[in-house]
């Protein structure tokens, strides 16, 4: 776990030079570069939502009707 408490310059994981217009930059060439765990619908349904979220749900629900990666946007989930 990285956790950079009061740090205002950028992050890079996998470089020295993140890019300055960017907080976080993630540089691969052999594997993906982010992997986000799959979650239920019954399970995304559950968290406490902010916007900005992003959330692969492998399984559906009323809110989540597809399956595949959310968003969260103005109050509400949107399928990306």
């Amino acid at each position: 776990i990285l956790n950079i408490k009061g740090s205002t310059s950028n992050v890079g994981i996998g470089n020295s030079t993140p890019s300055a217009n960017a907080k976080l930059e993630i540089t691969a060439t052999t594997q993906a570069p982010i992997k986000l765990t799959p979650m239920t619908a019954t399970q995304a349904s559950a968290l406490t939502a902010e916007d900005g979220q992003i959330l692969y749900v492998n399984s559906t629900d009323a809110t989540f009707i597809l399956v595949g990666f959310w968003g969260r946007e103005n109050g509400v989930w949107v399928k990306l």
